[in-house]
């Protein structure tokens, strides 16, 4: 698997020293960009990864952050991605920042067409978005066997957002697409643990897209791994 991605598999030996040295390299591509942009995952993981990105020093001022992915619940909801995002990245020097979050009140059909018309002040290319992933093999809410996965997944789709309703996992989330995210400048997948490095084995067989959609990413020559025990 390391032969796979050769210097595109960055390892470490916990999760403080791959925070920092991802807080380094996000901090150095927006830094590189004349109009920064961001898009982050929620979850447990990155969180520390957060909070030493918020320390460094870039054009954070000029930088537009949103979110790879969000649940449908408002800010105020204990599983908000949104609210992480407000609570661990955007602090310090980060606060300069523009947010631009994937959850709007009201009515889906009126609610996605808000979000697309807020997600079109990103450039067409993303400087950086960073994945996780799932055990199951999906990464940002792009599920197997969900309802809509086929059109989150299609590299035609216009939209940049879409609603996808998890087969087992709460709450129906928005998700960038397939195509946005795979345009981006700089892709990360960052994971922790034996058990996502089994995961990466597994998608890395050959297989369905569908089933294991991160199998779609792996291949991009702009994607790079950056994992911890």
């Amino acid at each position: 698997m390391r032969n796979y991605f050769a210097n595109r598999f960055h390892e470490f030996n916990d999760g403080e020293a791959l925070a920092t040295a991802l807080s380094h390299r996000i901090a150095q591509e927006l830094s590189n960009s004349s109009t920064p942009s961001l898009a982050v995952s929620g979850g447990r993981t990155p969180t520390r990864m957060f909070q030493a990105l918020a320390e460094q020093e870039c054009l954070w001022h000029d930088t537009l952050v949103t979110l790879v992915d969000e649940r449908w619940v408002n800010e105020q909801h204990a599983d908000s991605n949104g609210a992480l995002v407000r609570r661990h990245l955007l602090q310090q020097q980060a606060a300069a920042a523009t947010f631009l979050p994937l959850y709007q009140s009201g009515e889906q059909v009126s609610a996605q067409a808000t979000i697309e018309e807020t997600l079109k002040q990103l450039p067409a290319t993303l400087d950086v978005a960073v994945l996780g992933m799932g055990n199951d093999g999906h990464t940002a809410s792009l599920f197997p066997e969900a309802e809509q996965l086929a059109a989150a997944m299609d590299m035609q789709q216009p939209a940049r957002s879409l609603f996808v309703q998890p087969p087992v996992a709460p709450h129906l989330r928005l998700t960038l697409s397939r195509a946005y995210l795979s345009a981006s400048k700089t892709l990360i997948l960052h994971i922790q643990g034996e058990d996502k490095l089994a995961t990466l084995q597994q998608a890395l067989a050959e297989g369905d897209e569908m089933a294991m959609p991160i199998r779609a990413f792996l291949p991009l020559p702009q994607l790079e791994i950056y994992w911890c025990p």
